[in-house]
């Protein structure tokens, strides 16, 4: 991974941990899904990114669970309080599972990095969530 890509990627985990400390202020134990692109396996980049997310998580009162989206078993996020999901690679499909479940839940959905555009070209983003994806950033 380059260093301007790590650096990009702890830029936007500070500005969602600004985000969401008030979320995670209440005494009782937050459930914290991490999905990452693929498989569950700890030679993975984006487990890697998946793990580094849960670690910055445990600055808070939280239980956090990281998977690859290929293990990802339907309404999986239900039993969670808030998901995160981390793309990777810069062609990413996630698995219709998961995205019908992302549309259809009430929980908050943090999208990380890759895999948005490829949602946005199955579902009318805008007329579900308020917002389109045109591109995707890939220099910083």
């Amino acid at each position: 991974m380059s260093l301007a890509k790590l650096h990009g990627i702890t830029r936007i985990l500070i500005f969602l941990l600004a985000v969401t400390i008030p979320l995670f202020a209440s005494a009782k134990t937050k459930n914290i899904l991490i999905v990452v692109e693929g498989k569950t396996d700890i030679k993975s980049f984006a487990i890697a990114d998946g793990r580094q997310l849960a670690n910055l998580m445990g600055h808070f009162n939280t239980k956090v669970t990281v998977e690859g989206v290929e293990q990802y078993k339907n309404n999986d996020l239900n039993n969670y309080d808030f998901i995160f999901y981390i793309g990777y690679k810069n062609i990413n499909s996630v698995p219709r599972v998961f995205l019908n479940n992302v549309v259809s839940t009430e929980k908050p959905v943090i999208w990380l990095n890759t895999g948005i555009i490829e949602f946005s070209k199955e579902y009318d983003l805008k007329k579900i969530f308020g917002f389109t994806v045109a591109s995707y950033d890939t220099v910083t």
